[in-house]
């Protein structure tokens, strides 16, 4: 975490359930500065030195595996390493939680209305799916000109 300070949201959305900035504060007992500094700036605090960072690091670390989810995690009960599939599901599983949980606060830019707010994350979430499907068929227009036919490609986008 102290060369990568901004993993810390992905850590936080791989807990069961996913652990909120302060609580993940109140449970591992670090200063409130790290996480926050860590979570807005993606950085560690410039005045905090090496050795005191290690030991909020550890703190921090010990509570979010002790709270990662085993049905996401499911190597984790096993004391194995992880198969290509369950890696590839877990990754799925938290960038979708991840999602989840920046769309609420992207709504609330516009609206305070809290009906209007459970409507537009839903609609957001659902409009996230659609992005899938958009990137495989941009990978598969884009390998058909790299392949040198240009006609399909163009079909398919009029």
């Amino acid at each position: 975490m102290r060369l990568y300070p901004g993993l810390l949201p992905t850590l936080r959305m791989s807990t069961c359930p996913p652990i909120a900035v302060d609580r993940l504060i109140g449970l591992a007992g670090v200063l409130p500065s790290l996480v926050k500094t860590m979570e807005l700036k993606r950085k560690l605090p410039v005045r905090m030195s090496v050795a005191e960072a290690d030991i909020q690091l550890v703190k921090i670390g010990t509570i979010i595996e002790r709270l990662a989810d085993p049905d996401i995690f499911v190597w984790l009960g096993r004391g194995t390493h992880p198969t290509e599939v369950e890696l590839h599901r877990a990754a799925t599983i938290v960038a979708d939680r991840l999602c989840g949980a920046v769309a609420n606060p992207i709504i609330r830019i516009f609206t305070q209305d809290k009906e209007v707010i459970a409507y537009g994350a839903q609609a957001l979430e659902i409009i996230g799916i659609g992005y899938i499907f958009y990137g495989i068929a941009m990978v598969m227009t884009q390998a058909l000109n790299g392949a040198g036919d240009t006609r399909t490609p163009t079909i398919i986008n009029v």
